[in-house]
């Protein structure tokens, strides 16, 4: 980091004159430091947006430089600006909570769930930041990425600190360690639940994934202001590489534990799950083996920070289930599980566990979105194939790619294991439809790959271009049903 550039660090140390700091030109307001550098050929227009706004200052690389009507600072090419600049108008808050990250392609956002209701039962105010929400007391934020940047992210630690949160815990995506969203974050501690196909159009192998995901461990750690505690499920292959790396490291002011399912008992049954060894003995609403190593997670991560045994006990068994992860609907002797596997190593897990509950037969409807890693498509209509005795292939979100060649890439992996059971409907609500009209008492409906969310980008025929429609898979699960026959509806 070089120190001839004293307008930046003079900024640094005048920080408390801007009334609020952003990089998104759109939430700049009267008195801002307007953080510049993204949006490759639109930064200039967003440099002219943000002081019609009323921006007081750029900060930004040498290469924005230009005549402004506004102070215009420049910032060394190699320093990670946004994080030292965010860290520093927020006055650090990360180290003024206990920050927790849980990261891995499945299983974070319950594992977000457990981690909360263990903390809250621990008599502590706890803030989380991940898919399905930013939430902390009264106020929940919807939001827009799984891990936001780095700027929303200081933001968002520093009114969770001031609203008196103690812990917050928050999702680490592979995206946001490749784009430095969590650059300077003294985590307290790590969990890393699985590494499984995902994001390959982001990282291009799963080398590169894994090596991305293992950031949170093994960069994250050098503070001598915490100790970090990591935690790592070695179930899995990946999970024994990188407990195995971290192990190799000399790292100080660190512990390192692990979890598998050696020695555990695992009893799924069709509404709870209940898991136990010679020591331990939880029972969750959680179902599935899967569900079992997220609660391993969290227990021996809140072990790690001496959360009391018996508090842990309550936590797990008194919390309900967790949004969009399989929630179930039963009615007339069928039962509808919404839940958001949109990767194979999820869609998986998933549909072995409601093979092993269902007395009938099991139907899956799903698609793929696009503009999304290709390569897990076939990999998922593989998956469906072994394991439904029906699969409906159907619309995700479409991002612009072509709904035929999105579903022409399932079959495809449909037909490389079997040639009969499955069918194609480009129409979401129309495939929901079908499946209940071809299910019969004891049967099983899968839904996949949405969860709770309440958007579904199409291409609109008559507008002649791509919209978001407002659409909910568990909504027009229940309406479904009572299009049927009229019915009540019992859900979760």
């Amino acid at each position: 980091m070089t120190k001839n550039n004293t307008n930046y660090y003079k900024l640094l140390e005048i920080l408390d004159d801007f009334s609020g700091i952003t990089d998104d030109s759109r939430e700049v307001q009267s008195g801002f430091l307007f953080v510049a550098g993204g949006g490759g050929a639109l930064a200039n227009k967003y440099i002219d947006e943000a002081i019609n706004n009323g921006a007081k200052a750029v900060v930004g690389p040498k290469s924005l430089k230009r005549a402004l009507p506004v102070t215009f600072i420049e910032t060394p090419s190699e320093l990670d600006y946004k994080g030292e600049v965010a860290r520093s108008f927020f006055k650090d808050p990360s180290k003024d909570v206990i920050l927790i990250g849980v990261t891995g392609t499945c299983g974070k956002t319950t594992t977000t769930y457990l981690l909360e209701s263990i903390f809250l039962k621990w008599g502590k105010k706890v803030g989380v930041i991940g898919t399905e929400n930013y939430r902390y007391g009264n106020c929940v934020i919807p939001s827009v990425n799984t891990t936001p940047g780095i700027i929303k992210i200081n933001k968002l630690l520093n009114d969770m600190k001031n609203s008196g949160c103690q812990v917050v815990v928050m999702e680490v995506s592979s995206h946001a360690l490749v784009q430095k969203r969590v650059e300077g974050l003294l985590f307290d501690g790590a969990i890393f639940t699985n590494l499984t196909h995902d994001h390959l159009d982001i990282h291009q192998t799963m080398e590169n994934y894994f090596q991305t995901k293992s950031k949170l461990f093994l960069q994250h750690p050098a503070t001598d202001k915490k100790k970090f505690h990591a935690v790592i499920n070695t179930e899995g292959d990946y999970g024994k590489r990188l407990y195995s790396d971290i192990s190799a490291r000399n790292f100080s002011n660190y512990q390192l534990d692990q979890f598998n399912l050696t020695g555990v008992t695992v009893l799924a049954k069709s509404n709870f799950v209940e898991i136990h060894n010679s020591l331990f003995k939880f029972r969750s609403d959680l179902i599935g083996s899967f569900n079992a190593e997220n609660i391993l997670g969290a227990v021996t991560l809140a072990k790690a920070l001496d959360v009391p045994s018996n508090l842990v006990v309550d936590a797990i068994s008194e919390m309900g289930y967790v949004p969009g992860r399989m929630n179930r609907i039963s009615y007339a002797n069928r039962t509808i599980v919404v839940d958001y596997a949109h990767k194979p190593g999820a869609l998986f897990e998933v549909a072995s566990t409601l093979r092993s509950m269902t007395t009938g037969n099991l139907i899956i409807v799903f698609g793929c979105g696009g503009a999304r890693d290709q390569e897990k498509r076939p990999e998922m209509g593989r998956i469906a194939a072994r394991l439904a005795d029906y699969i409906i292939v159907t619309s995700d979100n479409q991002r612009g790619e072509s709904i035929e060649s999105i579903m022409a890439q399932i079959v495809s992996g449909i037909t490389s294991v079997r040639l009969d059971g499955f069918e194609v409907i480009d129409n979401r609500r129309k495939a929901i439809e079908k499946a209940l009209g071809l299910s019969k008492s004891g049967d099983l409906i899968l839904i996949a790959g949405r969860g709770t969310e309440s958007k579904l980008n199409v291409y609109v025929k008559k507008l002649k271009k791509y919209e978001d429609i407002e659409f909910d898979d568990m909504t027009v699960a229940k309406e479904s049903f009572q299009f049927l026959d009229g019915a009540a509806v019992h859900s979760n």
